[in-house]
């Protein structure tokens, strides 16, 4: 185990700094433009309504471009060792591939997108309050009760990080057959696999007229879109913020339906063959490790 916390602790000293770059840049940018920019609200809706829906919408959309980033990012991680001629040093080591991949593509995958997030729940109150002073003004602050708004933080936190990991489970397959592909193909091999998808969709539609490989891999995008971001599916009580003692009753027992929904979808044929492809694109990750390559 201190092996792998170890690795885990490389891939955040060599990776750290373009992610926290990430988590701060927005919050820059919100602070510096909020008072050049134009706002404008059609619905009338108080303060604390108003503060919730900003935060949540600043944490979905730092959380959107973190997975922006991992999936841009994976396919890479296949052939970096290799190309900073590092291989043969991490080969040496007395750690097995498995922990070595695996310390590769938590920390990269997942570690790294869920600190990006810790620092935006920190910062998104400043831009929701940011944003609810430069609308209603600053008076409308003290509207929003600070019991209501410690509730309902750690609640949101709590269902996107949930959501997170769902994303990241529906979208392994793509992730790690991507970065089997690219340690075979280099650069060219998300384009193979995505001619590989296309191909292979369009020639079982010609044989058979079923369309049975776009729509599994379409099913796993909606699915991990929706675990990701809670207002695609609707239904946030963003309302309740409004009625202080029955908020937290409200946010309570929207974030356990939610989740529970999450946790129905999950069991379906569709969620076991991503896991299963996840798993044979690792197993090839590993067997190429073991190879040099």
């Amino acid at each position: 185990m201190n092996r792998f916390g170890w690795l885990i602790r490389r891939e955040w000293m060599q990776h750290h700094r373009g992610w926290v770059i990430l988590a701060l840049a927005p919050a820059v940018i919100a602070v510096v433009g909020m008072p050049f920019s134009t706002v404008q609200i059609d619905d009338v809706i108080g303060a604390p309504m108003l503060a919730a829906m900003a935060a949540t919408i600043y944490l979905m959309a730092l959380l959107s471009m973190a997975l922006v980033g991992v999936m841009f990012d994976a396919p890479g991680l296949a052939r970096r060792d290799r190309q900073d001629r590092s291989i043969e040093f991490w080969l040496s080591l007395p750690t097995g591939h498995v922990q070595s991949l695996a310390a590769t593509i938590l920390t990269n995958v997942l570690l790294l997108p869920l600190m990006v997030l810790l620092v935006s729940v920190v910062v998104a109150p400043a831009v929701a309050a940011l944003l609810v002073t430069k609308v209603l003004g600053a008076q409308a602050l003290g509207d929003i009760a600070l019991s209501t708004w410690l509730g309902f933080v750690p609640l949101m936190l709590l269902r996107i990080v949930v959501g997170l990991v769902f994303c990241l489970l529906w979208l392994s397959p793509l992730i790690l057959l991507s970065m089997a592909a690219a340690s075979w193909l280099r650069g060219w091999g998300v384009p193979a696999l995505a001619a590989v998808i296309g191909l292979g969709g369009l020639m079982q539609q010609q044989l058979t007229g079923s369309t049975l490989i776009w729509d599994t891999v379409l099913h796993w995008w909606e699915q991990a879109k929706i675990a990701a971001l809670p207002l695609i599916r609707g239904g946030i009580p963003f309302r309740s913020l409004a009625q202080d003692d029955a908020a937290m009753s409200w946010l309570g027992s929207w974030l356990v339906s939610d989740i529970g929904t999450l946790l129905r979808d999950a069991l379906s044929v569709q969620f076991v063959v991503a896991l299963l492809l996840a798993a044979a694109g690792f197993a090839v990750l590993v067997w190429r490790r073991g190879q040099g390559k």
